[in-house]
């Protein structure tokens, strides 16, 4: 063997044992690690959300306190600041932080569906 197959051999070992002991110790290899999650769509992810849990009190007949959470428009007109949950007194209201009360009224949101709006606002709300 040449010395040139000798270093892709040795390479090839070293990557070989890397991906091994990263499976038994339950990990991922860095080289296969999963792609971040695609961001929150709001027709698919977050609009039946709200539809199950806000549109009573903040859809298109009632909008108590001025908001709207029908259309994707009427939230951002006023309730998040794109790029911003910490900013944004939509995910303040589900996530209970602050001094408002939590919303919904009479319940509260699953935490998935909870960082399903974080991560939306946060990537932008789109």
């Amino acid at each position: 063997m040449n010395r040139h197959a000798i270093v892709i051999c040795a390479a090839a070992a070293v990557l070989a044992t890397i991906a091994v002991s990263t499976r038994l110790r339950g990990q991922t290899p860095p080289a296969v690690a999963a792609a971040p999650a695609a961001a929150p769509d709001f027709v698919k992810d977050i609009q039946p959300i709200f539809a199950k849990s806000c549109y009573t009190c903040h859809g298109e007949k009632t909008q108590m306190a001025g908001m709207r959470l029908d259309s994707r428009e009427s939230v951002m007109a006023k309730e998040i600041k794109p790029g911003s949950s910490a900013e944004s007194e939509l995910y303040q209201r589900v996530a209970g932080l602050g001094e408002h009360a939590r919303m919904p009224m009479g319940g509260k949101l699953e935490p998935e569906q909870i960082d399903l709006i974080k991560r939306w606002i946060d990537a932008g709300a789109a």
